[in-house]
């Protein structure tokens, strides 16, 4: 267990001789195994770690200091905890980019790349350190970018250094480029795309299809086909990177851009008539696919919103048909004052009896036929919706 005072005295801003007394101990603690590997205390080591890198000043003591640092992972001998030490080690220096002295994290970078790299050439788990790589640099979680950049920098430099460039082989290096591929495939910072497309893909396949001496077992049309296609082509692939690794395939299999005819200005006019006229539209086989589906869901919620007014209107209809059905069958309250009132009036005569009867036949037959009421649901695409439901219609579905 890590003192709090030890990573006071690794942090004290104005005596060197603390600091160094308080670096020496935190070394002998970890070739001691004496530390517990857990984010909490990982972290607070990495905040006095770089916080004594911060007050070093003179350049063969930083020299000195970043070496010692990069020395610590080597010095753990459990995997667990490498692995551990090395993921606190990018989410820390991720939280102190640009904020300490950018000259001294980059390199402390690069030298860190380095041992990890050294010791995935012995080691079996290289995956493991490559995923750490991305999900503590590469990837969406990253609020900040500039670690991820300044990896793709150096990445292929870093490679030629610590790896012996004919004994790499083609699946070898494949996998140590998974990380990138997932990077453009998932990212959505424009920036760290076009970084790694141009610092990682666009160099290392203009250098190997250019030299036979760089990565000479690596075959970058079977790269191309076998790997790239696949992540260009696939659905979780993000739409507005999907032109940009398509590019990179192109590379990949030598095919270069078809050089356009440069057209007269009543030529560019015609085809931009002919394009409106005809009413063109060009889409990727993926646009096409993602257009469908909209279409299909826009019609699927009109026919929901249809069916739905149309079960509404059937139960209105049944509701009065069961109202008017009962009304019919109960029995009619006759009023006996009524009665007497009825008989003590005068029965009518047959000729005014014949003449209201003309009346009423007359009006019936002047009378128009109304039509049927129309109901409208205008919905939200400008589409008209009608329905025709008369008195005692129902809809069966």
């Amino acid at each position: 267990m890590i003192n709090k005072n030890l990573i006071k005295r690794l942090s004290h801003p104005s005596e060197r001789e603390v600091r160094d007394q308080a670096f020496m101990e935190l070394e002998e603690m970890i070739q001691d195994n004496k530390i517990q590997f857990d984010d909490l205390e990982l972290k607070a080591i990495f905040e006095g770690i770089f916080w004594c890198l911060w007050f070093a000043d003179k350049p063969a003591y930083v020299d000195d200091l970043l070496s010692r640092i990069v020395q610590f992972t080597n010095d753990i001998e459990n995997e667990k905890h490498k692995l551990m030490w090395i993921k606190s080690f990018f989410k820390s220096l991720t939280a102190h980019f640009g904020s300490h002295d950018m000259n001294d994290l980059m390199r402390l970078l690069r030298m860190q790349l380095g041992c990890i790299f050294k010791h995935c050439i012995q080691s079996k788990k290289i995956k493991k350190y490559l995923k750490i790589i991305f999900t503590e640099t590469l990837s969406n979680e990253n609020s900040s970018v500039e670690v991820g950049m300044h990896i793709a920098d150096i990445y292929l430099e870093e490679l030629i250094n610590n790896f012996d460039q004919e004994k790499l082989t083609h699946k070898q290096l494949t996998i140590l480029l998974n990380p990138f591929l997932e990077c453009l495939e998932k990212t959505t910072q424009s920036t760290l795309f076009r970084r790694v497309k141009e610092k990682v893909f666009e160099q290392l396949i203009e250098k190997a299809t250019e030299s036979e001496n760089y990565f000479p077992m690596f075959n970058v049309k079977k790269y191309g086909e076998e790997i790239i296609f696949p992540v260009a082509s696939g659905e979780s692939t993000l739409e507005s990177r999907r032109d940009g690794i398509y590019e990179l395939y192109d590379k990949a299999i030598g095919k270069q851009k078809e050089d356009e005819e440069e057209l007269s200005y009543a030529q560019r006019l015609e085809q931009i008539q002919m394009a409106a006229m005809s009413n063109l539209q060009v889409h990727t086989k993926h646009q096409k696919k993602k257009l469908i589906r909209e279409k299909v869901k826009k019609a699927n919620k009109i026919k929901k919103r249809i069916i739905k007014m149309i079960r509404k209107q059937q139960e209105e209809v049944l509701s009065k048909t069961s109202e008017d059905k009962a009304a019919a069958s109960t029995p009619k309250v006759v009023d006996s004052s009524a009665v007497e009132e009825s008989k003590s009036t005068p029965a009518p005569s047959a000729t005014a009896v014949q003449e209201d009867t003309v009346v009423e036949l007359t009006k019936k037959a002047t009378k128009k036929r109304k039509k049927p009421k129309v109901k409208e649901d205008k919905k939200k695409s400008g589409r008209k919706v009608l329905f025709k439901l008369e008195k005692n219609e129902i809809f069966n579905f």
